[in-house]
């Protein structure tokens, strides 16, 4: 019936063909209706654009009198829904939507019979105006279609699909996917299961290229063109190689599309066998193919079952791609075309099992180190070393290679996700191994200057040595095929082969033998035939991030005093102006790495020390970012290097002079990028504690700029700085009578996200502030010792105050919610350092604060202060806030307590309610439970029980739970219900409230009202007969009666034989004459009760 279409001779590629393209014209789809569904996916756009479609179809004159005006009434609608709040009556605008869908819908066949043809010769730009006008009118007139009805929506689907094989609409594909998508979202709601149709027969359509419609009732009003001879269907012209892949390829993304807009309603519809087909496409097509397959197989991965992906064929066909060479079929290739692969790669291989590892590992890693240096493609190199780390610890070393991550570190554009290949490779082969063990605690200082050997590399500790004339003869047979033979790889990256040993230990010493050799290269530049300075540098760069988490080894001493030799070269290039460009960001966190080492390490170890004769040249370096930018390049924002800087001034201490410090600091304050000032605010506290105490008052002097910064992100982080440098204030202060403060940081060295300064502060611990903070004391700490007071507190006591300003400038600032709730969070950082001074002074102000959070309308700003609310009610706080300045004999607690009551009285919304009681239950956790203050919360508490919000009541019920049992709501009323409920029955003062009531109790225990009040029918009969009324008897019985509808007999019959042990176990605390009173009259009420036939 036409030519075959045969595929690209691709024959790397693993997947077998599923089908030989042998039609013209294809006939696809079953599509059936069926019922609604659930989910509608609105997709948004402008009403702006929707108003050039209408204007191009009024100046084309549509084939319709009635066209213009419906145009016009469709521009005045979208400008009044666009502008205009919905106060018009709901009547009336629902049928000025229903005349406006009659009026539509007589048009839109018109405008599809004329102008939506799929042809090579229709016009584009009507075919392009109609279908945005038919997706702006499925997303926000789905009347029009009848909200998803499949006769409505089909027709418009079988006349846009056969565009995707019309080349001459290539470049306006992706309108042509989301008019469909929108289509596809509308019958999604209205039909679901002619969508779930719609899909299965996409997939059978992408697998066999060829399906047939059953109904052709739901695909009337086609165009010639596209009606089969032989029954009913679409007909597709994919007459040539040009057709039939432009189809293919947008036939998976709109898979893909479904995949991810539908994914409750097609995740049971899709097989192993449909995916497998979509993916065998890779056997054929270009760069638009391949991409729409590995974006489909990605997101079938992802959000339905990465069970039903092929994951063996699909990652060794990846391989199969990457391993050809420019000159081979993947001309297309591209960074876009690299990042697709990535993505699909990354996903499939993080979620095959370990049998697809190990068979597919051999041909990753023949790939790996020229695909890394090839590739623009940073989610390629992430793929590519993720899945190295994951071969790595699958399979045995002559597998993975590890030799080959000492070639790539002289790639032109290293990668920091080798550093994780790195860590994973010495995990696995042993950094003491591969390092040699540091056997001695003498420790090594680090000097820029002298002469560095690392030739003899068994320090303390015999290693598994072999001859070195052995090791030499089999460096020979190790990656020749890859790196030297690779035309593309710099020369400076074929290093020597390296040995290929079968035992790990072997592997190990070799490589240990290797990195010493490849440090040698890694020398400053004194030679002509050295390394490039940009590669060397790089190389040893992530050499000294990747050792770091191994600091005790003899070749981490190594690598970080040549970090050290380096810093004189490149200050030697700053004075010289020279035109020599590096990326020195790697480099100034392989400082900042080591400096994140260092510091833990120095209470117990001290492997190695910074030497004091690099101040000057390291403020040199340090500097270079804002002073020689022309020399700082690299992948990064420039604002990146900075942050870097700054991140290593605040914790080189003493190494580093304290005016170059200050100077630096000053510098990111006034940077103009936000992320540098965000890390130079952050690094406040840091430079604090690195440098001392001393330099505390310099902090305080810059609050005034702080105060002046206008930005939302940094003006979020400044009061976290605000908090810890409180915590400094407070160390240095001394309170009579009360132990000295003590701060503490908690550093995990096995923790990679140190690298942010934020992160890094995470272990800080102060005495008084977080007392409740209990950290892993197997970590290392360090511990800041209590300074010389007298000098610390020279000048502090002047600057606190600007600091409390600052503080509640941020916190009444109405501009950033987000600023106010991290001012709420720092409140027991400020309040508690404050003397007592101070306190007094500012007693109103926080008295204000207290007011103005209680009722705040933001909850995220009421919630943030229910976990503070409790340090108001510490000494000396609450006594210097609330001093006996008026008449009234209350004590502090009840004055704070007074606050409390005033807001509850004040508040009107439910929501204000719960948060005020949630202050109230955190009062109470926090006092002791014989104080007269948790009394008195106590009975808040209690009081509002009976509020009239039921929101409210459930609040307090949970509240009084956490705060009183300690235990969980319906733990709480299966408590409360023995006694609560039969004084409730009995005692009713208000027959409709108890009845709200018992049913508020019902709901807690999951149950409803009449189980509830049966099964505890004993214990309210023996407390109503216990009653000195009897009328309480009688009222009790006919509230029985009105709820289960039972007579007093069939009451008494039912609970007898349990109420008989409740009489004789009865106590309610009452005089022992009068119970015995009581108790004689019931066996007369009993019998005179079930006696009485019409006792109702």
């Amino acid at each position: 019936m036409g030519q075959i279409l045969k595929p690209n001779l691709l024959s790397p590629l693993v997947f077998p063909l599923y089908t030989t393209w042998t039609t013209c014209i294809l006939s696809l789809f079953i599509l059936s209706l069926t019922n609604a569904a659930v989910l509608s996916l609105h997709l948004q756009q402008q009403s702006s654009e929707a108003l050039t479609y209408f204007k191009f179809a009024r100046e084309n004159q549509m084939p319709t009198p009635n066209l213009s005006s419906l145009v016009h009434e469709l521009r005045e609608r979208i400008a009044a829904t666009s502008s205009t709040p919905p106060n018009t009556s709901t009547n009336t605008a629902a049928e000025n939507d229903s005349a406006l869908e009659i009026r539509f819908r007589a048009v839109l066949p018109n405008l599809l019979h004329a102008y939506v043809v799929p042809s090579s010769s229709a016009s584009e730009r009507e075919v392009i105006a109609v279908l945005k006008l038919i997706s702006h009118t499925a997303r926000n007139f789905p009347g029009v279609f009848y909200h998803g009805k499949g006769s409505a929506i089909l027709p418009v689907i079988g006349r846009v699909l056969p565009f995707f094989a019309e080349p001459a609409f290539r470049a306006r594909y992706g309108v042509i996917l989301d008019t469909l998508g929108s289509l596809l979202s509308l019958l999604r709601t209205g039909a679901r299961d002619a969508y779930c149709q719609f899909f299965i027969d996409a997939m059978l359509a992408v697998e066999d290229i060829f399906g047939i419609f059953d109904d052709p009732d739901c695909i009337s009003g086609l165009p010639a063109s596209s009606k089969p001879d032989d029954g009913a269907g679409v007909l597709i012209n994919v007459t040539g190689k040009e057709r039939w892949l432009t189809f293919a390829t947008w036939m998976v993304k709109l898979l893909s599309k479904c995949v991810t807009e539908g994914t409750l309603y097609v995740e049971g519809l899709i097989s192993l066998a449909n995916v497998s087909a979509a993916c065998s496409l890779l056997c054929f097509g270009d760069a638009g193919l391949h991409m729409a397959c590995f974006d489909f197989a990605r997101i079938v991965a992802s959000v339905i079952d990465h069970d039903i992906v092929p994951h063996e064929n699909m990652i060794r066909s990846i391989a199969a791609i990457l391993s050809e060479d420019k000159e081979g079929p993947f001309l297309f290739r591209n960074m876009v075309y690299d990042s697709s692969l990535g993505s699909c790669l990354n996903i499939l291989h993080s979620s095959c099992s370990d049998a697809i590892v190990e068979i597919t590992a051999a041909g990753l890693i023949n790939v790996f180190p020229q695909s890394m240096q090839r590739t623009k493609s940073q989610e390629l190199k992430v793929a590519l070393c993720c899945s190295y780390s994951r071969i790595a610890r699958t399979c045995p070393p002559h597998i993975w290679r590890p030799e080959s991550l000492i070639h790539m570190l002289c790639c032109p554009e290293p990668f920091s996700s080798l550093i994780d290949c790195f860590h994973v490779a010495l995990s696995i082969l042993g950094p003491d191994r591969v390092g040699g063990r540091m056997e001695n605690n003498d420790g090594v200082r680090l000097s820029v200057s002298g002469d560095i050997t690392v030739q003899n590399s068994s320090v303390g500790k015999k290693r598994h040595s072999q001859n070195v004339d052995t090791i030499q003869t089999k460096r020979r047979k190790v990656d020749d095929d890859v790196m030297a033979s690779d035309p593309s790889v710099p020369a400076e990256c074929k290093l020597p082969s390296i040995v290929n040993s079968k035992r790990e230990e072997e592997y190990a010493d070799c490589m240990h033998k290797s990195l010493v050799s490849f440090l040698e290269l890694l020398k400053p530049p004194t030679k002509p035939d050295s390394l490039r300075p940009d590669v060397a540098l790089a190389a040893l760069s992530m050499l000294c991030i990747a050792f770091c988490r191994f600091p005790t080894t003899y070749l981490s001493i190594c690598i970080f005093q040549q970090m050290h030799a380096w810093i004189p070269w490149l200050c030697e290039q700053a004075e010289r102006e020279g035109s020599v460009a590096l990326d020195i960001s790697n480099y100034l966190e392989g400082i900042h790495t080591m400096l994140l080492v260092q510091s833990p390490f120095l209470m117990e170890d001290k492997p190695f020390e910074f030497k004091v004769d690099c101040a000057d040249l390291m403020h040199i370096l340090l500097k270079l970012p804002w002073t020689h930018p022309q020399m700082v390049v690299g992948p990064h924002h420039p604002w990146k290097t900075r942050c870097l800087s700054i991140q290593v001034v605040s914790k080189l201490g003493s190494i580093l002079k304290t005016e170059h410090a200050l100077e630096l600091l000053d510098l990111g304050l006034n940077d103009e990028a936000e992320e540098v000032r965000i890390e130079t605010i952050i690094s406040m506290p840091v430079i604090v504690w690195c440098y001392g105490l001393g330099l505390l008052a310099e902090m305080f002097k810059r609050l005034d700029l702080l105060g002046k910064e206008e930005h939302i992100k940094v003006k979020k982080i400044i009061p976290f700085t605000l908090g810890f440098l409180s915590c400094f204030y407070g160390y240095c202060s001394i309170v009579d009578g009360l132990p000295p403060g003590e701060c503490k940081l908690f550093i995990d060295i096995n923790n990679e996200k140190h690298g942010k300064t934020t992160d890094y502060l995470q272990g800080f611990w102060c005495s008084k502030c977080d007392r409740s903070i209990v950290h892993n004391h197997k970590v290392h700490l360090k511990i800041m010792q209590l300074p010389d007071f007298q000098s610390a507190r020279v000048g502090l006591n002047s600057h606190f105050p600007h600091l409390q300003s600052l503080f509640f400038k941020l916190l009444y600032d109405e501009s950033s919610e987000e600023v106010q709730v991290a001012c709420v969070r720092i409140i027991r950082r400020i309040l508690l350092h404050g003397s007592d001074d101070i306190l007094i002074k500012t007693r109103s102000e926080w008295i204000k604060c207290v007011e103005f959070l209680l009722l705040n309308k933001k909850k995220a700003l009421r919630e943030a202060f229910c976990t503070q609310i409790s340090s108001f009610l510490e000494n000396p706080v609450i006594s210097c806030l609330f001093l006996n300045g008026d008449s009234s004999n209350k004590t502090n607690e009840q004055k704070f307590l007074g606050l409390m009551k005033h807001a509850l009285s004040a508040a009107e919304d439910p929501q204000i309610f719960e948060t005020l009681l949630e202050c109230v239950s955190q009062i109470m956790i926090s006092v002791d439970i014989h104080s007269q203050l948790f009394l008195s919360c106590l009975i808040l508490l209690v009081d509002q029980l009976d509020h009239p919000y039921v929101t409210v009541r459930m609040s307090a019920s949970r509240e009084l739970a956490e705060a009183v049992f300690g235990v969980e709501t319906e733990e709480l009323v299966e408590k409360m219900i023995p006694i609560v409920l039969p004084k409730l029955v009995v005692s009713q003062q208000d027959k409709d409230q108890a009845v709200r009531t018992l049913f508020e109790l019902a709901k807690c225990l999951n149950t409803d009202m009449v189980p509830l009040i049966v099964n505890w029918l004993p214990k309210v009969l023996a407390f109503a007969l216990h009653q000195a009324d009897k009328q309480e008897l009688l009222s009790t019985l006919q509230f029985y009666h009105d709820q289960i509808g039972s007579d007093n007999q069939e009451i008494f019959a039912a609970a007898l034989p349990a109420l008989l042990d409740e009489l004789v176990c009865f106590l309610d605390g009452g005089d022992s004459v009068e119970i015995n009173q009581r108790l004689s009259r019931v066996p007369d009420m009993i019998k005179r009760n079930c006696q009485s036939s019409d006792w109702w």
